[in-house]
């Protein structure tokens, strides 16, 4: 069973909030800049790993878990990509 109102289910929903608006952000960056580019990857790094320590015995919010890990994959990958290129 799910405790929803456990410190640890909190810290995720506002993981995922956070997460939305950093991936939406991310997703319109067409030019590296450092500081900011810099600062949205490590952002990126540090909320995937808090999410893959994260269990739930609730199959949809792992379901949720997973997909917004790939997202932030993704980002990643795509933040990188945007750093060989500007460089």
């Amino acid at each position: 069973m799910v405790n929803y109102e456990s410190p640890e289910r909190q810290e995720h929903q506002r993981i995922l909030v956070h997460t939305t608006a950093l991936i939406a952000d991310c997703m319109n960056i067409e030019v590296w800049e450092d500081f900011f580019c810099i600062n949205q990857l490590n952002k990126a790094n540090y909320y995937k790993a808090k999410l893959e320590k994260f269990e739930s015995d609730d199959n949809d919010e792992t379901s949720i878990r997973d997909a917004r890990i790939n997202d932030l994959d993704l980002t990643i990958s795509r933040l990188q990509a945007l750093k060989l290129i500007n460089k």
